[in-house]
């Protein structure tokens, strides 16, 4: 594709040319060096640098440096142990992932790499499921409504996917530089490698990851095949200026084993499911971006931005021996954007940060079909052209009073072409956070509202499209405790939330078209605990009730009037818990436990799967155990740090489930490799 041969053919060059024009920089620095005193870093709820323990916010960070990224190498696995955040994938490895948080749609969760958004322009919903934890310092986890931040779809909140070093050359950075290979192979002839190269010295940063993943699923045509690329670099020109390049590819093909042909699609509300000998997908992901930073008078900084991320997408399903029906798609989506933002603390106790942003949308989606509304066999070509251009202003300003009060407040003005003759979104968000240190207190809450332009798909898809839908809108509230005992290595947290949504997005029956026309509401609790007495011994238990509902109709047969109706929300369980036991036994090993338990949850349809068998009602939910084990070799040869041997065992109770009825997950799996590290 495209993007493969852009991506390949000028990225990869340029980096490592940029390596080879600072090899004293990077390569030269001795990572013994006394490291250099680092300065808060910038983190996703806020756009102006601090401490991580003064953030305002409900915030997950997971330190990919520090914990042990192959005992769940998929981004998605990861982020199944996050209170506050649901995972649901549609089988086997590479299958369709959404990622809900405090209960919003996969399109109203923000995923970003190194800040620079990944959802699709066509969809606006990004897929995690085939996305691996390489290159990565951190990744982010921001729970509310952030569209004072980051614009549309941050209404449940944000994702940020950072790669290393995580910081900028301005704000100080560790020395540090080293070369890893991992690989591992086990069930379902699955095999996944992966190899980073990271340097660091104080006038320049570099990373570099390449990982791939192989699995030939649990189903005879249930393969996957795809490959990651992350990298960043950066550096200090003269003048105080620092250049950063980063870039992301994604590339994946996946043999799709069922289909639900529309002929069959549904009869007596079951949802019918047929094997499929030839339906594939083919995805492809590039973004690059890059950055000019500078510090200024006041403590303040200058920073400006650009980046485009493409994507395309294709599906392929001729017919079958017996159906006639068949279904081709192609879709090329891109988004240019840009912008500059400048913050300033003209006295200790107070940041203020102005800046504007510019973005460009465009997707195009040809499709060719011979389903029943194109007649009689006769194929039927359909195109979907769509293009939004966005102009944004923000402001965001942070108050530190006392040494333990912390307050953060932004707005952000959104001007779309989607509405040329309406009056700019607004988007306005307030934090506050009380600290007691001594105590190991803090008190937290904020509100914020949220929203999400249609999709080019939701605008311009045949019969069901509507360019004059509006955007959806949520006003997010929260309020949290947490409470550190360092003494007994105890940490626990408890947040609140309320989430009321309008103008949500759906279809109207009676004209199979999309209406902004639903309310809904999101209620729930969020928990954590964790105990770690010693170095050697860590607890985490977390906990998530979540009731997610929206308002309905009924006819009353008495009355003759319609009644109002309050429903669950379909794939969003009341009930999820996660724990890990994490353990070292003796110096050189380790061993991991970790346990994810997902309630009932509504589905919307009765399934006749390919086998004859009706599955119906609800999801009754499941268990999951699944085990790691890494060994540390007791020696090493020269150049080498370390080599390390590892085990992992998933769903080691061998349960039979599914997180979307008709697709069901792998039972009981094994898999081994190693780990060396340079």
């Amino acid at each position: 594709m495209r993007a493969e041969r852009i991506f390949a053919g000028y990225f990869f060059p340029i980096l490592f040319l940029l390596v080879l024009i600072f090899p004293v920089r990077i390569f030269g620095q001795d990572s013994s060096d006394q490291p250099v005193q680092l300065t808060p870093v910038e983190i996703t709820s806020t756009r102006i640098p601090g401490p991580v323990d003064e953030a305002t916010d409900s915030i997950t960070i997971i330190n990919t440096r520090e914990v042990r990224a192959d005992s769940a190498p998929l981004i998605s696995e990861q982020l199944r142990m996050v209170s506050g955040v649901g995972v649901q994938t549609s089988g086997s490895v590479g299958e369709q992932t959404e990622i809900r948080i405090r209960g919003s749609e996969n399109n109203q969760s923000l995923i970003l790499f190194d800040g620079v958004r990944l959802n699709s322009p066509y969809t606006r919903a990004a897929d995690l499921g085939d996305f691996f934890v390489a290159g990565l310092d951190r990744i982010e986890i921001v729970r509310g409504a952030y569209s004072s931040l980051y614009g549309s779809d941050a209404i449940g909140g944000v994702i940020n996917l950072i790669p290393y070093p995580g910081r900028s050359l301005l704000h100080g950075i560790r020395k540090e530089k080293g070369i890893s290979a991992w690989a591992e192979g086990g069930s379902f002839s699955t095999s996944k490698e992966r190899a980073e190269f990271t340097a660091a010295g104080e006038e320049s940063a570099f990373s570099l990851a390449l990982a791939r993943v192989d699995s030939g699923g649990r189903n005879a045509r249930d393969g996957f095949a795809g490959n990651l690329a992350t990298g960043k670099f950066q550096v200090l020109i003269p003048g105080g200026v620092e250049v950063g390049i980063s870039a992301l590819f994604s590339q994946s093909k996946k043999e799709l084993y069922l289909d639900t042909p529309i002929s069959l699609y549904i009869q007596n509300e079951v949802l019918t499911q047929v094997k499929d000998s030839n339906y594939s997908e083919e995805r492809e992901t590039l973004l690059t971006a890059v950055s000019l930073r500078k510090s200024l008078f006041l403590n303040g900084e200058l920073q400006i931005h650009g980046s485009v991320l493409r994507g395309e997408d294709d599906l392929m399903n001729p017919s079958d021996p017996g159906w006639t029906d068949y279904h081709a798609s192609w879709t090329n989506a891109m988004r240019r954007g840009a912008g500059i933002q400048m913050y300033l603390t003209p006295v200790e106790m107070n940041s203020v940060l102005l800046g504007t942003e510019y973005s460009e949308e465009n997707a195009i989606q040809t499709m060719e079909t011979n389903l029943p509304l194109a007649g009689q066999g006769d194929p039927l070509w359909l195109k979907i052209d769509g293009k939004r251009i966005e102009r944004t202003f923000f402001l965001e300003d942070r108050l530190k009073m006392m040494g333990f009060f912390y307050l953060n407040a932004g707005l952000r003005m959104d001007f779309s072409s989607d509405r040329p003759d309406s009056e700019p979104f607004i988007s306005p968000r307030g934090s506050a956070a009380f600290k007691l240190d001594r105590l190991g207190t803090k008190i937290r809450g904020g509100f914020g509202r949220g929203y999400r332009n249609p999709s080019i798909d939701e605008r311009f898809f045949p019969i069901k499209g509507n360019p004059e839908l509006k955007p959806e809108e949520a006003w997010s509230y929260d309020a949290g405790l947490e409470q550190e005992f360092k003494e007994y290595g105890i940490k626990f947290d408890l947040t609140g939330f309320w989430i009321r949504y309008e103008n949500l997005i759906g279809l109207v029956p009676d004209s199979f078209q999309l209406q902004n026309s639903d309310l809904a509401k999101s209620d729930g609790l969020e928990t954590s605990l964790v105990f770690q007495p010693d170095k050697r011994i860590k607890i985490r238990f977390g906990y998530t009730f979540n009731q997610m509902r929206k308002r309905t109709y009924e006819f009353d047969e008495v009355s003759g009037q319609p009644m109002e109706k309050w429903v669950n929300f379909f794939w969003r369980p009341e009930h999820s818990f996660s724990g890990t036991l994490s353990v070292l036994p003796m110096e050189k090993l380790y061993v991991g436990l970790s346990w994810e338990n997902r309630g009932r949850f509504d589905e919307p349809y009765d399934i006749l799967n390919p086998g004859g068998t009706l599955l119906k009602g609800n999801n009754p939910g499941f268990n999951r155990l699944n085990l790691f084990s890494e060994y540390t070799v007791p020696y090493s040869l020269q150049p080498m740090e370390s080599l390390s041997v590892f085990f992992r065992g998933e769903n080691l109770l061998n349960k039979k489930y599914s997180e979307v009825k008709g697709f069901p997950l792998p039972g009981i799996s094994f898999y081994g490799g190693i780990n060396l590290k340079i």
